[in-house]
């Protein structure tokens, strides 16, 4: 749902535009900023999200992106200037950028092995859902309603996403690697269980993640990463050629390599 967000903002704004620069009479430089803000903004989010999962958990990173989405939402929908507005788009771009590296953290460390790959490639489709819901509703509101203030529902709408994920989160377990690296094991067992794990394979599975954990621990000094070759790294076929540092990281990120 959180993928969803992102992707009705792209259909919405894509309708809302036109109303939106008639109403606080925007320059096309004001409309360039007024589009591309939230995916300028995002990539901020992205750099602070990893920290953020890391001390708070990744299932409270997600609660925090839905509350960022939510304020987001209104400041855009009641917005009475165009600062107003490009502020509500801002957070809302926090929102997606924190949304972008915790909720698939959260997919991949929370779900079953065999249900991993399937639920990860839910959270892309579901951007795509989120922007045809969006190019549809902002088209059935521009049939209905007035130009005045047609906008202000089709953004409002997008408020229903964080909604609905704030109403289902209580209900969905930490992390169980989250929960390890707190050092919380019998809480990781416990969540391994609910999630349908097999009672003879929690034992294995969390011996796992301590090995990699003290690995991963092994591979840091002064707690920076630093690179050094691991082959079979603590008795795990993970076949790591190198442990890249922050530089070589962002270069792979850009798609350098």
């Amino acid at each position: 749902t959180t993928a969803a967000t992102l992707g009705y903002d792209v259909g919405s704004m894509a309708g809302a535009i036109g109303p939106l620069s008639e109403q606080f009479e925007m320059t096309s430089v004001q409309k360039e900023v007024a589009m591309g803000s939230l995916n300028f903004i995002a990539a901020g989010g992205a750099l602070i999200a990893g920290p953020i999962a890391d001390k708070f958990g990744r299932k409270y990173s997600v609660g925090f992106t839905c509350w960022l989405f939510l304020v987001g939402t209104i400041f855009m929908t009641f917005a009475t200037s165009y600062g107003a507005l490009v502020l509500g788009r801002m957070m809302a771009g926090l929102g997606v950028g924190v949304a972008f590296v915790a909720a698939p953290v959260f997919i991949s460390e929370a779900s079953p092995s065999d249900k991993r790959g399937e639920l990860n490639t839910t959270f892309d489709v579901a951007i795509n859902v989120g922007i045809l819901l969006g190019y549809i509703f902002a088209y059935l509101v521009q049939l209905v309603l007035p130009v005045a203030w047609n906008w202000r529902i089709m953004l409002g709408l997008g408020g229903i996403f964080p909604i609905v994920v704030l109403c289902f989160l209580s209900g969905l377990p930490e992390s169980p690697r989250w929960l390890m690296i707190s050092g919380e094991k019998a809480a990781a067992e416990q969540v391994l269980q609910e999630l349908g794990s097999d009672p003879e394979e929690v034992k294995p599975t969390i011996s796992a993640m301590e090995e990699e954990l003290a690995c991963y621990r092994d591979s840091r000094y002064d707690g920076v990463p630093t690179p050094r070759l691991k082959t079979d790294c603590c008795g795990l076929q993970c076949r790591r050629c190198e442990l890249p540092g922050k530089a070589q990281r962002l270069a792979l990120g850009f798609g350098f390599w």
